[in-house]
C-alpha cells in the first residue's frame, strides 16, 4: 500500500511544488488549501503524514496538529512548515503535537529526508 501524504498550504505554488516532488518520489499525495479542509480530508482518509503550513486561513497548522494529535485511534506523523521565525514557531509546533518542524526554505533534500525519516521511503512497484 502506498504511503499517503496530505499537504495543507494556502499558497498554490507551494502545494503544487510539494505535491510534484513527493509524487515523483512515489508517494500518494492529496492537498488542502486551508486547515478546515485538511481536517475534512483527515476525517475521510487515513494518511501516514501531514505536512501543515503554519499560517492558513480557517484554521492554522498548529490547531490542525492539535486536533489530529488528540483524536482517538488516528495518528499520522505531522510536520509543521513555516516561512516565519523558526525559533518562535518550533516550540509551538512541538506543543501542538507535531513530530517535526521545517522551514519552507529548507530545500528539497531536507524535506525528503524528513519525510523518509517519518514514514519511510515510498513503496515502489516491482517491474
Amino acid at each position: 500500500m502506498p504511503r499517503r501524504i496530505l499537504v495543507a498550504d494556502d499558497e498554490k505554488a507551494v502545494r503544487d511544488m510539494l505535491k510534484d516532488v513527493l509524487v515523483s518520489e512515489g508517494y500518494e499525495v492529496d492537498t488542502a488549501i486551508d486547515g478546515l479542509l485538511a481536517l475534512d480530508a483527515v476525517a475521510k482518509k487515513q494518511y501516514d503524514l501531514l505536512l501543515l503550513d503554519v499560517g492558513m486561513p480557517g484554521m492554522d497548522g498548529y490547531h490542525v496538529s492539535e486536533k489530529v494529535s488528540s483524536s482517538q485511534g488516528y495518528r499520522a506523523k505531522i510536520v509543521i512548515l513555516t516561512g516565519r521565525d523558526i525559533a518562535m514557531d518550533s516550540s509551538q509546533a512541538i506543543l501542538s503535537g507535531a513530530d517535526a518542524f521545517l522551514e519552507k526554505a529548507c530545500g528539497i533534500d531536507m524535506l525528503l529526508k524528513t519525510v523518509e525519516s517519518m514514514i519511510g521511503k515510498a513503496e515502489t512497484q516491482a517491474p
